[in-house]
């Protein structure tokens, strides 16, 4: 089903300690766990926020999601928090400010690959905000992902909210050639009224941690990016400490919940002549993206309005994407294609490749703005999953890449 994405976004910026990735694959605790379909009798699962679909800027979703490596902007931060503070040779100017703002609505889309359209039983959508400031040699910035649902099974006028995000600050090299990010990677849910913020709607809140890198050799083509986020789950033990199942309106609400392991490779490459094409700059990015298990009382985002059972993330999954842009229209048309592989965390699950693209147009110069304003447009295909996302900001100029 096709479902529209609206974004705006532009230029302007556990529990535990540090591991070692490897322990992404490491033996969790044995619970007991419920059958897929099977009803929820208790608080004993958590729910799972980790998101392997692309979501972000238009740009991000065009290129299928390889932004490790680009570490461009403030909605590239979720996949490598160095891009708080690496400066593209388009935005050296002592201080530069970003932000991403979107909105997907996905209703009876397939957003987690459980292998079903008819999951969620209420209206439900994704949304990323966040904002960035680089200031010389430092950046600091946030991206707040969400998922949202409505149902009728929830007290009148509320909604259940399911959260990561992550709060990052960067510092790079007086050359630019090496940027660092460090960040703090919160998660957490609630159920609050829709229209104002009530303190005392049940919800529950932890932190993990996370840090990348992008190195740029001599300002170059050619860039290299890697970043991990550790695992992390709410801390509030609601089990333990309840004598009877909690619930909210007629739902039984989780114990916690939780993001898994990740591990992001990245590397991109520039051209002044895209694959020799006078004139035409381009750029091309790849990613691979790994993702740690979840402890086995784990359950997809909608088994909270749902109320059955959807065991998620019992296994490793490598996610693995690709992108490139050209300006067809040298400083006036960009044209964008990618594509990504997604395994299904869910038992059973079968693996689906998603075709993405889309273009950038710029359009009219802004009173007292530095830059002309862009529309664009980008897309992203699958089984059972379709969004169109569209915004209108910015253009940022192509820096030609310096000689060797």
């Amino acid at each position: 089903m096709n479902k529209t994405f609206l974004s705006i976004h532009g230029r302007f910026l556990k529990k535990g300690v540090w591991l070692c990735f490897f322990s992404m694959f490491g033996v969790h605790p044995s619970v007991h766990s419920l059958s897929m379909g099977e009803p929820l009798t208790d608080n004993n699962y958590q729910i799972d926020v980790t998101r392997t679909v692309t979501t972000g800027s238009t740009r991000k979703i065009a290129l299928g999601g390889a932004c490790a490596g680009i570490a461009e902007g403030n909605a590239a931060i979720p996949d490598n928090p160095a891009a708080v503070s690496y400066r593209a040779r388009a935005f050296m100017r002592p201080l530069e400010l970003d932000m991403v703002l979107s909105t997907l609505a996905i209703e009876d889309n397939d957003s987690d690959n459980s292998g079903t359209e008819s999951l969620v039983y209420g209206n439900s959508s994704l949304v990323d905000l966040g904002a960035m400031a680089q200031y010389k040699n430092w950046g600091i910035g946030f991206v707040s992902q969400m998922a949202v649902f409505e149902s009728e099974n929830l007290p009148q006028n509320q909604e259940a909210q399911f959260r990561s995000g992550i709060l990052a600050a960067g510092y790079t090299t007086d050359d630019r050639t090496i940027a660092f990010g460090f960040s703090l990677n919160p998660v957490g849910a609630r159920v609050h009224p829709k229209d104002n913020y009530d303190p005392r709607s049940f919800q529950l809140k932890g932190v993990g941690y996370g840090a990348g890198i992008l190195v740029h050799p001599c300002r170059g083509a050619w860039r290299f990016g890697a970043a991990y986020s550790s695992g992390v789950s709410t801390d509030e033990g609601l089990v333990s400490s309840a004598t009877e199942v909690v619930k909210v309106g007629n739902l039984i609400v989780p114990e916690g919940v939780l993001e898994a392991d990740n591990f992001s490779l990245g590397v991109a490459h520039e051209w002044n002549h895209f694959l020799g094409w006078r004139g035409h700059p381009g750029l091309a990015s790849g990613d691979i993206r790994l993702f740690g298990k979840s402890p086995s009382n784990a359950q997809g985002s909608a088994a909270f309005v749902s109320q059955t059972s959807r065991p998620i993330g019992q296994k490793a999954i490598a996610t693995i994407h690709g992108g490139a842009e050209v300006e067809l229209v040298p400083n006036r048309f960009r044209l964008r294609a990618g594509t990504y592989y997604e395994p299904s965390r869910y038992e059973g699950g079968s693996a689906r490749t998603h075709i993405t693209g889309g273009f950038e147009v710029r359009l009219f110069s802004i009173p007292f703005v530095t830059r002309d304003a862009s529309f664009s447009y980008a897309v992203d295909s699958t089984s059972r999953y379709q969004v169109h996302s569209f915004s209108l900001w910015l253009w940022a100029l192509a820096v030609p890449v310096p000689a060797p």
